[in-house]
């Protein structure tokens, strides 16, 4: 299997964020700003993104609903309950499910998400595969670049950290996993990236 210009012939899993990964969060988030503030929605996504990374990485560990509220009031300096119209808008980008069809043949295939549990579900029913495991933020209570969750998806897929390999649109993703010890692809979604263009011959 070639993957992104390295021969990997020893992997048993390969570990993918979700959210900006497999499955284009943006489109979610534009629609429900546009529909819920007047504010320009090309600059809010990009706000609510950096808002709510330094939320996560500069407090403990609160609920992603709890962080939402918290990113959505400091972009708005207004309340909101519910983000669930966000989710139920997520879908895989379009190259995501028939890439993934053809790696299970060969490879367990994980998720590791900053996510509540209830929130990707709503996003799951729009997503057409079935992963062989799937980790929460919400069933470690922590986020990552916490190093406890990418030893905790190794754990459960009973694999070690040279046997899996690590891909991620995030580039803090991408550094706490190196830096954890796993081989990482970094696939970077603002440069046009997709996934098929990692020729993965398999």
């Amino acid at each position: 299997m070639y993957l992104g210009g390295f021969q990997k012939v020893d992997k048993k899993a390969i570990i993918f964020d979700f959210y900006g990964t497999l499955v284009d969060e943006e489109t979610g988030y534009r629609g429900f700003i546009e529909k819920n503030t007047n504010l320009d929605p090309k600059i809010a996504v990009k706000n609510w993104f950096l808002f709510q990374r330094e939320i996560i990485f500069n407090q403990k560990y609160i609920p992603f609903k709890e962080v939402l509220r918290k990113t959505y009031y400091k972009l708005t300096k207004s309340k909101q309950t519910t983000f669930s119209e966000i989710f139920s808008n997520i879908k895989p980008y379009p190259e995501v499910i028939k890439i993934l069809n053809k790696l299970k043949k060969h490879y367990k295939i994980g998720v590791l998400t900053n996510s509540d549990n209830d929130l990707l579900e709503l996003v799951l029913k729009n997503v057409n595969f079935n992963f062989d495991i799937i980790i929460t933020a919400e069933s470690l209570n922590c986020y990552k670049p916490n190093k406890k969750n990418y030893g905790a998806i190794l754990e459960k897929l009973g694999i070690k950290v040279k046997e899996a390999l690590f891909v991620s649109a995030s580039s803090w993703d991408i550094k706490a996993a190196r830096e954890f010890g796993l081989e990482t692809i970094h696939l970077d979604r603002k440069e046009g990236k997709k996934l098929g263009d990692l020729k993965w011959n398999i």
